[in-house]
């Protein structure tokens, strides 16, 4: 299981948004790290997603 940072997502997070939440804290290995909206400079990407095999994953969903 990923760590997901915050640990659970708002409740006015779009469905699509809940949905990729819980399949990548569920299916990730426990060395992933998903950031749900994080500030990057100015900026909030849905997820940024962190692995040792896969490097950074910058996602914006669309439900």
């Amino acid at each position: 299981m990923a760590v997901t940072v915050p640990e659970t997502i708002r409740s006015s997070a779009t469905s699509g948004e809940r949905i990729l939440f819980r399949t990548l804290k569920e299916y990730l290995p426990d060395d992933y790290i998903v950031y749900f909206e994080p500030e990057i400079q100015g900026t909030r990407p849905d997820f940024v997603i962190i692995g040792p095999d896969l490097g950074l994953i910058v996602l914006e969903v669309k439900d």
